[in-house]
């Protein structure tokens, strides 16, 4: 588990929003004289070009990770379901800031949730192959499903990039070779359910990435041994899989009548919807 970059994840001193939207407007070049250069007349500027008002600071609580750090180090430690749950619960509550915060936090494995979403969309209205040919990838058709499933991820995912784009791409990865363990038809007659199955593993994937690169990073090296490392993983993803196809499951029946228009509102709800369920585990603390 982990990205293909290794983070540490953010500090405790980390704002919730990043301090490069807020950069201060740029300045006169001033000479060696010390006076600044202006223009001889510098016209009023009308009030539609003024500019914004700068993004208000959130104060930061420099503790915000620490209960869910230690709690997610207690779940490594002895794979407790209960410190997972407050783990989670507590990150999305305090690290977050709530679970619209958890939602934006996805970055880019939002934009892969609807590029994925869109596809297994037009699959289901025009068919694979047309669906294949919009994204230039008519070469794929009559291909080994296996074959065709990596080529999307090099359309959807690029290699390389930012800790936030390489959860996507491992998170789309992983997805794929949990599918690939079926015995899977030619890539035209993947049933619904089975496209389904992809999108819920990719949410699921990308979720639990995001917790390990924010507040997990250090504690998955605690357990002394790769078994008691996979029973871990094995219990965080059961645990983010059963919320995630609770709260997604209608999204998914109706994919096929959402406009193109409403795909990523769509998508940001189902991240929504999870976080949200997660935030309810922080009542585990009290």
């Amino acid at each position: 588990m982990g990205t293909s970059n290794r983070s540490k994840g953010p500090g405790n001193n980390t704002p919730l929003i990043p301090s490069f939207l807020n950069d201060p407007p740029a300045q006169p070049a001033i000479p060696k004289n010390g006076s600044p250069i202006r223009p001889a007349s510098q016209p009023q500027t009308p009030a539609s070009e003024q500019p914004l008002p700068p993004i208000p600071q959130v104060p930061v609580d420099r503790r915000r990770f620490t209960s869910a750090r230690s709690n997610f180090t207690r779940f490594a430690r002895n794979r407790d379901e209960g410190s997972l749950r407050k783990a989670i619960g507590n990150y999305v509550t305090r690290g977050a800031g709530g679970r619209h915060g958890a939602m934006r936090r996805m970055g880019s494995s939002r934009q892969t949730a609807r590029n994925l979403a869109g596809f297994i969309r037009s699959t289901k209205t025009v068919g694979t192959e047309s669906a294949l040919r919009s994204l230039g990838l008519e070469r794929c058709i009559g291909r080994p499903t296996e074959e065709v499933l990596q080529e999307l991820l090099e359309v959807m995912c690029p290699d390389g990039g930012r800790i936030d784009e390489g959860i996507a791409r491992e998170a789309f990865q992983n997805a794929i070779v949990d599918l690939a363990q079926q015995d899977l038809p030619p890539i035209e007659e993947l049933t619904v359910e089975q496209w389904n199955v992809l999108l819920i593993d990719f949410l699921v994937r990308s979720i639990e990435l995001r917790l390990i690169a924010d507040i997990g990073e250090r504690s998955l090296d605690v357990p002394e041994s790769i078994e008691r490392f996979c029973q871990a993983e094995e219990v965080m993803r059961n645990v983010i899989y059963a919320t995630v196809r609770d709260v997604v499951g209608d999204m998914l029946d109706r994919l096929s009548s959402i406009s193109e228009s409403q795909l990523q509102r769509a998508t940001d709800q189902a991240y929504e919807r999870a976080w949200g369920a997660f935030e309810a585990f922080a009542s585990d603390e009290q």
